[in-house]
Order: structure tokens, then C-alpha cells, then sequence
């Protein structure tokens, strides 16, 4: 899976930021968005605009047994989503027409790129279980290249299926995401998601709930949406 976000997601962002950037526009690749926050470019956090996603989004293999009623699967990405939070906004049919990225997406599903994913998991019936070593740090700044894997952060996630409806909670420990704030976080999520009909008309919709704790330094910031 590729994305030509690098190039096509504007390449003047509007931020005003105190320290070597003098209040000065940062020339690169991302879309004004207020209140977003996530990810750093030239040596400082990304406030006040989504960041471009890279080039390789997702590349890897995964193969999937059935034994009676359980099925079986493991897959390996050099790049790709561990299980962790729902599925990524751009893969959400609740999400489909929305033109920016959730304000709580680096609550939810941020890890939808992440170098180095490794992940089994067991279905049987509506519920499958899954659990992922994967490397926690977000991407760099360069979009185009792919960071060495690393398999430093584990994360588990439930996921319960019928008909129409879904629900998923999970939970993970991410080694540092953030280079700017070197502290261990702890991410949990839970959603609830409805694809089907009301009166004969489509509807997908969405609830959720995110949650970064940084026990090191005792906070827990708390992101929610509605789609």
C-alpha cells in the first residue's frame, strides 16, 4: 500500500513556533489542521497541522489456516498496523468522506505505519484475538524512506464481530514514540462501529475512545470521537 501524501499534501504549513524557527512558516509536506498535534519535523513538535503519511504505508505478508471452526493467522510487515486501536481512519467507512485526519487519531490509530509489525492472532466465531510485537517509535522525518525495524513494544487487542456491528478494546506498550519526549507510553482504546442500514439507507458509524499514559511523568491524556 502506498500513499503520495509526500508530495501532494501542500508544502507550506502555517505554524508559528517559538525557538530556531522564529515564528517563521515551516516548508514541508502537511495540511493546516487546528489543534492537531503528533510527530515532529526539524527538530520540533508538529502542532496545529497533520503531518504528510510515507510513501510505504504498508508491505508484508500474512497467512491465515482454518482448523474446524478456529482460524489461525500470523503475519510479518516491514511496514504495517499492529494490533492496536480500531482500523485507521482512512480505512473506515465512517471515515470515508472526511477530508482531514481525526483530532484523536494519535490516540487511536497512529501506529497504521509502523516499521517492523509482527503479529498473531486466533478467530473463532464473532471474537478474534490478537496480540503484535512492533517497533513504538513514530516515523522520522524523511517520508520516503522506511526506519530499521525494531521489535521493542508489544500490544494485544479484542475484537468481537456480528452482522453489522463490531466493537474492538485494546491496549500496548509503545517504546518511546516520540523522540522529542523520550518516555514509554502505554496507549488503550476502545471502540464500538456500526456498517449497515437505517429505513433502507446506508449508514457506518463510530465511537471511540483513546488514552495515552505517561506513567513516568504520571499523566494520562484522554481523546474521543464520534463519526
Amino acid at each position: 500500500m502506498l500513499s503520495l501524501e509526500p508530495w501532494t499534501i501542500g508544502t507550506l504549513v502555517y505554524a508559528k513556533l517559538d525557538g530556531p524557527f522564529g515564528g517563521q512558516r515551516l516548508v514541508t509536506g502537511g495540511s493546516p489542521q487546528v489543534f492537531q498535534t503528533g510527530e515532529s519535523f526539524q527538530g520540533a513538535p508538529i502542532i496545529n497541522y497533520q503531518h504528510p503519511h510515507d510513501l510505504l504505508m504498508e508491505l508484508g505478508a500474512a497467512y491465515r489456516v482454518a482448523r474446524g471452526p478456529v482460524k489461525y493467522t500470523v503475519g510479518a510487515y516491514l511496514v504495517g498496523s499492529p494490533a492496536l486501536g480500531p482500523a485507521a481512519f482512512m480505512h473506515r467507512e465512517s471515515a470515508r468522506d472526511n477530508p482531514q485526519a481525526p483530532l484523536a487519531h494519535h490516540y487511536l490509530d497512529s501506529t497504521h505505519i509502523t516499521p517492523g509489525v509482527v503479529t498473531v492472532g486466533v478467530e473463532a466465531g464473532p471474537m478474534t484475538l490478537e496480540t503484535s510485537a512492533f517497533r513504538g517509535e513514530e516515523p522520522d522525518d524523511n517520508r520516503v524512506n522506511i526506519e530499521p525495524p525494531r521489535l521493542d513494544s508489544w500490544s494485544g487487542r479484542a475484537t468481537w464481530r456480528r452482522g453489522p456491528w463490531s466493537a474492538q478494546v485494546s491496549g500496548g506498550h509503545l517504546h518511546e514514540p516520540e523522540w522529542f519526549e523520550p518516555v514509554d507510553v502505554t496507549r488503550l482504546t476502545a471502540s464500538i462501529t456500526y456498517d449497515g442500514t437505517v429505513a433502507s439507507r446506508p449508514l457506518a458509524a463510530m465511537v471511540a475512545w483513546g488514552q495515552n499514559r505517561e506513567p513516568s511523568l504520571n499523566i494520562a491524556l484522554d481523546g474521543y470521537l464520534a463519526e
